[in-house]
């Protein structure tokens, strides 16, 4: 799978930071560097550094300078890894800017008579998406009876008020999702989350998890079995888990910032 933009910031970030580490570290060392060169079968090691007259003079290092060697040599290899650091920042801030999906959207701005023609090379996220909105998938047989049940904006069926206000607040962040599309887990059980959402941007699928009853014991028991079968399991990662309990309510805010800290 290949890195996103977010991804991208996100190393930029956390290597901003290890220079500013190492940049701090830097400060308390003293002046001089350490020269090292290779002697027949063993190598040499040198000080090189700038005296009060302005020349730059060399001291050998020997068995007798092992506290001097320990500094530079620390010295030495903390500037190497601030370049290698800083290329590589460099590198992610050129990525970051890069619109990978561009390719694909090439075939999606061509009229609709020459994409019936052409056959594309590479397809956008958005069409990936929408291929896989529209395509059939197998969902939970939930038999609602006699129960009108929830009907969203979308007019869709689903089981409660929490779970119809999900499913509006995404489809108003214009969000495609699948109510309660069947999941393999890894032990061959299926599941069946309450929404599979795509991400607009990175194409990938995340799934929501809604737990309206965590002050009844018995409801909660069999929440956390739920949640410890996604634990162990490699969609996990993808799982977004949204309680209800009567000290803590669940509300559309909640939704709503969730939605922007995974989807934006």
């Amino acid at each position: 799978m290949s890195l996103t933009k977010t991804d991208y910031n996100k190393s930029f970030k956390e290597i901003t930071k290890s220079i500013e580490v190492i940049d701090a570290k830097l400060q308390k060392v003293p002046e001089g560097d350490l020269r090292i060169w290779k002697h027949r079968n063993s190598y040499e090691y040198c000080l090189s550094y700038v005296n009060d007259e302005g020349k730059r003079v060399y001291k050998y290092l020997n068995s007798a300078s092992e506290h001097d060697l320990s500094v530079y040599a620390n010295k030495m290899y903390l500037h190497k890894l601030r370049q290698a650091l800083a290329s590589e920042r460099w590198a992610l801030r050129v990525l970051a800017k890069v619109d990978f999906d561009k390719k694909g959207q090439v075939y999606d701005e061509l009229p609709t008579r020459v994409q019936s023609i052409v056959k594309p090379l590479y397809t956008s996220t958005a069409h990936k998406i929408e291929e896989w909105y529209m395509a059939p998938f197998v969902s939970n047989t939930f038999d609602f009876g006699s129960s009108a049940g929830y009907v969203t904006e979308l007019g869709e069926k689903v089981r409660s008020r929490a779970e119809c206000l999900i499913a509006n607040e995404l489809h108003n962040a214009g969000l495609k999702y699948h109510y309660e599309e069947q999941l393999t887990l890894k032990n061959g059980k299926n599941r069946f989350p309450d929404f599979k959402v795509a991400h607009p941007k990175t194409g990938e699928y995340y799934y929501i998890e809604f737990f309206g009853m965590m002050d009844m014991p018995e409801y909660s028991e069999n929440a956390f079995i739920k949640i410890s079968e996604y634990a162990n399991d490699p969609v996990y990662s993808k799982m977004i888990f949204i309680f209800d309990h009567k000290n803590a309510p669940f509300s559309n805010a909640v939704v709503k910032n969730i939605l922007k800290q995974f989807f934006v």
